[in-house]
């Protein structure tokens, strides 16, 4: 038994340096990507709506594409430590995204007339689609550090 003062591990504790702090740039990058997320859902709810929809919607796509790639370069860039278990609620997140993407695009309107559905049940529809993945790009901002 170790008698000395503070305990067995404590010259350990007192040594250990903490992780690298969580980069406050990835959140804003992750908020960037959940909010283009919701807006690729939206248009693509509502595009059945519009004379013009189906060019719309492409371009929306490409737009989101060209998005996406910056976005995966940017965080490549912005990487740091993570707290324990967010890259499995960050997959969970943006999963949940496709998982939604394929019920309400695939299923829903097998039930519902798209053409028959408000503009706001859709935009909220897809804003809640895209939530978690906005809530993992808000808990690095207030976890992490602008500049480091």
């Amino acid at each position: 038994m170790d008698t000395r003062e503070g305990g067995r591990f404590s010259s350990a504790a007192k040594a250990a340096t903490p992780l690298a702090h969580v980069n406050k740039r990835e959140g804003i990058l992750l908020l960037v990507l959940a909010a283009s997320s919701a807006v690729l859902l939206a248009v693509n709810f509502q595009a059945a709506n519009w004379e013009w929809g189906g060019l719309i919607r492409a371009v929306v796509v490409a737009l989101y594409l060209f998005v996406l790639c910056l976005v995966i370069v940017l965080l490549q860039q912005a990487r740091k430590a993570h707290p324990r278990g967010f890259m499995t609620k960050l997959v969970a997140a943006f999963g949940f995204i496709v998982v939604s993407f394929l019920f309400f695009d695939l299923v829903w309107p097998r039930w519902v007339d798209p053409h028959d559905t408000h503009w706001a049940v859709t935009t909220l529809v897809a804003v809640l689609c895209a939530a978690p993945a906005g809530w993992c790009g808000v808990y690095l901002l207030r976890k992490g550090e602008l500049w480091s």
